[in-house]
């Protein structure tokens, strides 16, 4: 049951880091396109912002990456 649990987080994380990659080469515009969220067209700055925030959530939401960042930072 705990590494269903921890499979499942690492396949949520693993799909907001392509998430969150995407997004931040769309804002630098190494892939052209235009990211619609419903009826709002994010600028390159808030579409950046939002890239690093997927990206954050991504590498905190599992354990062994939140154990690594938690070791560095101590």
């Amino acid at each position: 049951m705990k590494s269903t649990k921890k499979a499942i987080k690492r396949i949520i994380a693993i799909a907001l880091l392509f998430l969150g990659s995407y997004y931040l080469l769309v804002a630098v515009d190494i892939i052209p396109s235009k990211i619609i969220l419903g009826n709002y067209y994010p600028g390159i700055k808030e579409l950046a912002l939002i890239a690093v925030a997927i990206i954050a959530i991504a590498l905190l939401l599992d354990d062994s990456w939140r154990a690594k960042i938690k070791n560095a930072f101590s």
